[in-house]
């Protein structure tokens, strides 16, 4: 009877460690932006997958990157309800995040410089 509320505690709190996305300082959010457009540009020129990620990607450890369209997304965590992490929307691309389906859900970090090319979001998505 006392195991259930530890054993939902105990799950409760691994769940909430894993869906952490470190805020990022102004540098490394526009190193991150940098790289993410680096990947775009290697990734649609080549079409190709795997291959080097670029540091500042390769630094989050992320469990996945792939295209969503025009636009890169790095999956930071994923369990069996969602997955999350950064998407990066360039300013080039006609498919915006922000009109994607209410399984998304997106906020932006912080604003972007007049150097960014495009915008970085956190986003969680429902599986």
């Amino acid at each position: 009877m006392h195991a259930t509320p530890i054993m939902l505690a105990f799950c409760l709190a691994g769940c909430a460690s894993q869906s952490h996305i470190a805020s990022l300082s102004e540098s490394r959010r526009h190193e991150l932006v940098m790289a993410a457009m680096t990947q775009l540009k290697a990734t649609n020129s080549i079409n190709a997958k795997g291959g080097d990620l670029p540091g500042p990607i390769q630094s989050l450890n992320p469990i996945a990157v792939y295209c969503d369209y025009s636009n890169l997304v790095i999956v930071l965590y994923r369990n069996a309800h969602e997955e999350g992490g950064y998407y990066f929307f360039p300013g080039y691309s006609s498919e915006s995040p922000l009109g994607k389906g209410k399984e998304w859900s997106f906020k932006p970090t912080k604003a972007s410089t007049s150097g960014d090319p495009g915008v970085l979001f956190e986003y969680r998505r429902k599986l």
